[in-house]
């Protein structure tokens, strides 16, 4: 679909321009204190890729323990964060290509659900704001959640954020002006519009 080809483009474009030019939601990331250091203790006591949050919780079926306690205590107490954490390594080409590939994958949902609602979306200005509604639940589903349950900083939550609604903003000037109408559906649209007047109101002269 040529709606889905030109958004995921979009959203590639924008993606390169946001991280590699603008570098704005990247500078909402902190860098380690004496980083090596805090490297050795991370590489001598992670082995494996993963999620690790701290204060570590204990294991469900020790709830309502002395070790639950503990933990919330910790919790309450701080510090508390987790980390990502990958100790192979990661290059920029594999999750570039990805990242492309899930834009495309986007927008190509975003154009199928656009095209199933176009009976109400007959102006170019109601496509756009459809395809933005879309950008906006995405971000909050998303990043909002990770905002509150993981604590992710104001400034963090905020940059993402703006960067998806404004990805999705571009995305639906674009593929608003894709989904353009065409005349066979405007007179489908007519057809059924006077069908509900003429069953509401009788036969229409």
């Amino acid at each position: 679909m040529t709606a889905g080809l030109l958004g995921g483009l979009t959203l590639a474009l924008w993606s390169f321009f946001s991280w590699s030019v603008l570098s704005w939601p990247s500078g909402a990331e902190r860098s380690l204190g004496n980083e090596d250091e805090v490297l050795r203790v991370l590489v001598s006591n992670l082995h494996k890729s993963g999620i690790y949050k701290f204060p570590s919780i204990p294991r469900r079926d020790l709830k309502g323990g002395a070790e639950w306690a503990l933990y919330k205590a910790k919790r309450r107490v701080g510090p508390y964060g987790l980390i990502v954490y990958v100790p192979h390594g990661k290059d920029f080409v594999i999750p570039i290509i990805r990242g492309i590939a899930l834009d495309l994958v986007a927008a190509t949902l975003a154009a199928l659900l656009t095209s199933a609602a176009s009976h109400l979306l007959f102006r170019y200005w109601q496509r756009v704001l459809f395809v933005f509604a879309l950008g906006i639940f995405a971000a909050l589903v998303s990043w909002l959640t990770f905002w509150n349950w993981d604590s992710f900083p104001n400034s963090y939550f905020l940059a993402r954020a703006a960067d998806v609604a404004i990805s999705w903003l571009l995305t639906g000037l674009v593929m608003g002006w894709t989904l353009w109408p065409s005349p066979s559906r405007d007179d489908r649209v007519a057809d059924h519009v006077q069908g509900i007047h003429s069953c509401k109101f009788g036969p229409t002269f």
